[in-house]
């Protein structure tokens, strides 16, 4: 008697055991489908942030220093996060000197603001006026003061006079343009962006 108790015993404890297993491998398996989902999700938000560059219209600009955080209404995606990136709560904060294009959605529009990073304490030349924007590699027929003038770069590789009043653009920054007649001298700012976008 007392081996067929032990016997029963035993063959409950082995039901126990292997419905507890099967318990466990429920909520595994629960857990693992969890897990997918939320990096299904994760993926999916990641896609609808992602952004064409290429074919998007760029509507205004913004100028940071390293450091600063900007409060830019709508704002999703950066084209060169490592320049500078959008934050969870929309704001856009500068990294490292260059320029950035931040994809920015309003009433159901995309279109892209240039975002130049200056290092610290650098600021735009307030007396060369509003930046005027130029995508990398375009030229630009500048319309010289009254008797013309001698054109000077503040940067040759952002802003090059070579060719002066046709005026090239070469790597992404912001350069100012001096042009010196016999009267006095005129001052053009250009902010100077690329639609490359980092991996």
């Amino acid at each position: 008697m007392k081996k067929i108790t032990a016997i029963v015993l035993m063959m409950i404890l082995l039901l126990s055991l292997v419905s507890c297993k099967g318990a466990e491998d429920e909520k595994e398996e629960e857990t693992q489908a969890q897990t997918t989902s939320a990096e299904e999700t994760a993926v999916k938000q990641e896609e609808e942030k992602k952004v064409d560059f290429s074919s998007l219209s760029v509507s205004s600009h913004i100028i940071m220093n390293i450091g600063d955080e900007e409060e830019l209404a709508g704002s999703v995606a950066s084209s060169k996060s490592s320049v500078a990136s959008v934050l969870d709560d929309g704001k856009v904060k500068a990294h490292k000197e260059g320029v950035s294009l931040i994809a920015v959605e309003k009433d159901d529009e995309t279109t892209l603001t240039v975002c130049c990073v200056l290092e610290k304490g650098q600021r735009e030349d307030r007396s060369a006026g509003e930046p005027q924007l130029f995508e990398s590699g375009k030229t630009f027929f500048h319309t010289a003061p009254i008797g013309g003038g001698e054109y000077i770069s503040s940067n040759s590789d952002i802003v090059n006079v070579d060719g002066a009043p046709t005026l090239s653009f070469g790597n992404c920054g912001y350069a100012v343009v001096t042009v010196a007649n016999a009267s006095r001298p005129f001052f053009y700012s250009f902010i100077v962006y690329d639609r490359a976008v980092e991996e």
